[in-house]
């Protein structure tokens, strides 16, 4: 068995890694030729060898792999404009071509001088056997273009590539399905799940009831955790028990309105005062119920901001912990008393209660502001018809 740093020794592939700079020396697939369609397209992701790029095709239709964020502010290239022999940063105009060259500079008064200075990284790159090669070492140490039989001698239409990726959901991280069930997936309904052993612990789950709710059959195959990357794992228990909060408090809310029904048909809606007690600690579940519902959708889709897009550690702002600390301060202090003077209004309403044979209010058309119709005036007035 090997150990650990032998394992690293063969399988860490960064910059300035052994197994990183042996790779570098060659040539590598990079990208389908058919994920960059023609020219002036959208630009795609590519990481290759723990870097981070930004492929993309000039107008003259010429591949090309630089660095995934712009040298002047770090903004990520990928939502860059292709247009006109070059990508241009969103930010602030700067345009580079597929070899790295800045060609304009439109925010600075001598941009037509200073982009010359300025310099991204960027790969030389070949089009071959429908794939796109990048050469990632030194250039003293460039090899020619390998000249495999499917490059050289086989016409392109006779060869055939292909990639399979396969993004995960919330799906498995709500239920708690580490493993795959090839033959109908279990419901489970409580456990403890531990992303470190991959299982639900004391799990307590119906057989195939799973499947049969998303799938409507019960014998249908649902992928587990297990058949996608670990790096793209949520935190499983926090998903997992939001969403069942959500659900459970979802099922309270109902529970209380059938029983308010079944007071109001035995007429006992007003004095029935396990239900009342009931309706004030219900009180808040709507506002949990958002809370967790908002858990379960932003820390499922973890680790991505935008799902197989846009990672979390790739859109944070780079703001300073003083910054952040200062503004949640303030916007914690704003809505404390805000909804502190809302809650304290609401409770003085709850405070008196509603009498049993209360005047129903007027059958006239009524306006929730401005000003109030002559026939509502005339109905609030003693004898007013």
């Amino acid at each position: 068995m090997l150990s650990k740093e032998d394992n690293d020794l063969i399988t860490q592939t960064d910059r300035g890694t052994p197994m990183g700079e042996l790779f570098r020396r060659f040539w590598v697939p990079a990208l389908l030729s058919e994920e960059l369609p023609g020219a002036d397209c959208n630009p795609v992701r590519v990481k290759i060898m723990g870097e981070d790029l930004v492929a993309f095709r000039d107008s003259k239709g010429k591949p090309g792999v630089i660095d995934a964020y712009c040298p002047h502010r770090g903004a990520p290239m990928f939502f860059a404009r292709n247009e006109e022999e070059g990508i241009r940063c969103l930010y602030h105009g700067w345009k580079f071509n597929t070899a790295g060259d800045c060609v304009d500079m439109p925010n600075i008064a001598h941009g037509e001088t200073a982009k010359n200075r300025m310099h991204t990284i960027a790969y030389p790159t070949v089009e071959s056997a429908n794939m796109i090669w990048v050469y990632m070492g030194p250039e003293d140490r460039k090899p020619p273009f390998p000249e495999f039989p499917y490059t050289a001698e086989v016409p392109k239409e006779n060869v055939y590539v292909t990639r399979y990726e396969i993004n995960c959901n919330w799906l498995q991280a709500m239920e708690g399905d580490y493993d795959p069930s090839p033959n109908g997936a279990p419901l489970v309904l409580f456990g403890l799940p531990s992303n470190d052993d991959a299982r639900v612990r004391y799990e307590l789950s119906l057989p195939h009831l799973g499947s049969l709710i998303l799938k409507h059959d019960p014998n249908a195959p649902l992928q587990g955790l297990k058949d996608f990357p670990r790096d793209q794992w949520p935190p499983v228990p926090i998903v997992f028990w939001s969403f069942r909060i959500m659900v459970a408090l979802g099922f309270a809310m109902l529970g209380l309105g059938l029983w308010s029904l079944l007071a109001r048909l035995r007429h006992r809606l007003y004095d029935w005062r396990w239900l009342h007690r009931a309706a004030v600690v219900m009180g808040p579940a709507g506002f949990v119920a958002v809370i967790a519902g908002w858990v379960t959708t932003e820390v499922g889709r973890q680790p991505f901001t935008v799902y197989g897009l846009l990672r979390t550690t790739e859109s944070h702002s780079p703001l300073a912990a003083p910054a952040v600390a200062a503004s949640l301060i303030a916007f914690v202090v704003v809505y404390f008393a805000a909804f502190g003077a809302g809650t304290y209004y609401l409770l003085r309403m709850m405070n008196k209660p509603p009498e049993p044979h209360e005047d129903e209010p007027p059958r006239k058309p009524q306006r929730a502001a401005g000003i109030t119709p002559a026939s509502g005036i005339a109905t609030s007035l003693p004898g007013g018809e």
